[in-house]
């Protein structure tokens, strides 16, 4: 059921991170049919970064980890920040200690590069989450391009870390913690 994997994923992340994310797969399910605003000059329109409501559901293995894929749902179960993806567009959030819920999810990166930056006194942070493509690809990431646009960051996830081997992907996983946020990069490669 959506509801008791919901308390799963949220106990796991805000009672032990690092045990639960190397024991658990979260896949973030890529919104493509969400609402969307407007961008003022653009005329793409393009994800909105909000706080959304999410439902999981476990896909079943037959050995190894659990794998539990998120889903925007009107009335899920599991709160938390979004941060989406769009093709040659940079997002970002800034969320303070104070902010409830105490949790956050990017999209699934697959060319995308993410980043984050701390207020000196720790009281927020800037989480980026940048996708820059080369012209004329299907989706090449424009690797020079993605290193300038993230410089700015104290620690960031860029396509060579998870694309490094294979046909890889990851996400970028918050837990407030502490009164401090703190972010995991969950690498997945695809044999």
């Amino acid at each position: 059921m959506p509801q008791d994997e919901c308390i799963v994923i949220e106990k796991g992340l805000l009672s032990d991170p690092l045990g639960f994310l190397a024991k658990n797969v979260i896949a973030v399910s890529d919104l493509l049919d969400e609402d969307r605003t407007s961008t003022g000059e653009a005329e793409d329109m393009v994800p909105i970064v909000a706080i959304r409501r999410f439902d999981a559901l476990e896909v079943k293995e037959a050995t190894g980890a659990r794998v539990y894929s998120l889903r925007e749902a009107l009335d899920g179960h599991l709160r938390a920040h979004y941060l989406p993806w769009s093709r040659d567009t940079g997002y970002y959030i800034v969320p303070d200690v104070n902010v409830q819920p105490p949790l956050f999810f990017t999209a699934m990166l697959s060319g995308c590069g993410a980043g984050f930056v701390e207020a000196p006194d720790r009281s927020a942070v800037r989480f980026s989450h940048h996708n820059i493509n080369l012209p004329k690809t299907r989706g090449a990431p424009a690797y020079t391009a993605l290193d300038n646009s993230l410089a700015f960051t104290q620690a960031k996830l860029h396509p060579r870390d998870y694309r490094e081997i294979g046909n890889g992907f990851g996400h970028v996983h918050g837990v407030m913690r502490d009164k401090r946020w703190q972010f995991y990069a969950q690498i997945i490669t695809m044999k």
